[in-house]
């Protein structure tokens, strides 16, 4: 289609006022008038969110923020008291949540941790897969125990991949859910095998990074 002088000198006009900025201002004004909030963007209302390794530390204070936007908690973790605790702090300030024992290296654990999620709530949303462990001290791997190498494995990447299998297979009867694996820049650089980064930790990083790779791969259900 050809366009008319005076549309084209409207056009050129236009220009002129985007790089004049004028344009920009208006775009300025329009998204300051549709702001959201945090809460509104991330509002998990009713939401039931499964958060392992939340008894303490980064699992805590992420089961926290998604309290805060509204979801009810599932605690769990192989320390019950401490799951037990953050649990009680977030009924504290009005928010539903059930602390659970789990060892997610055992498959039984794990199943039991979904069927008592559903008997309280009736379904999952979100799986936060959260629990990990490591180990400072000196780790060339020369010197690395075999039972260092099984135990942050069973935990950080078997734990991860029983997790998800267990808690994917209600998501999909469900139609919908969001399951989120915890990584770490560990996986994709090359660390110092020694203070807070042993081979077994990496390793297991970059297994997290792989399962993410490969669900991503699958079809949607």
């Amino acid at each position: 289609m050809r366009q008319s002088a005076a549309t084209q000198e409207a056009h050129d006009e236009r220009n002129v006022e985007i790089r004049n900025g004028w344009a920009e201002e208006d775009i300025r004004h329009t998204l300051k008038s549709k702001t959201m909030s945090v809460p509104d963007i991330f509002d998990l209302t009713d939401r039931v969110a499964l958060v392992t390794g939340a008894a303490r530390g980064l699992g805590r204070a992420m089961a926290s923020a998604l309290a805060g936007a509204g979801a009810r908690l599932v605690i769990a973790d192989i320390n019950g008291p401490g799951a037990q605790a953050a649990a009680a702090e977030l009924q504290a300030s009005g928010h539903d949540a059930l602390p659970l024992t789990v060892d997610v290296t055992q498959p039984a654990d794990v199943d039991r941790m979904v069927q008592e999620t559903l008997r309280a709530y009736g379904r999952i949303d979100v799986l936060l897969n959260n629990a990990g462990i490591n180990y400072g001290g000196e780790f060339p791997p020369e010197d690395l125990g075999q039972c260092i190498w099984d135990e942050i494995l069973a935990v950080n990447l078997t734990g991860v991949f029983l997790c998800a299998q267990a808690v994917g297979r209600q998501m999909i009867r469900q139609g919908r859910g969001k399951i989120i694996n915890m990584a770490s820049m560990s996986g994709i650089i090359v660390n110092r095998l020694t203070d807070r980064h042993p081979l077994s930790y990496s390793v297991s990083k970059a297994g997290v990074l792989i399962t993410i790779a490969c669900a991503l791969s699958q079809p949607c259900w």
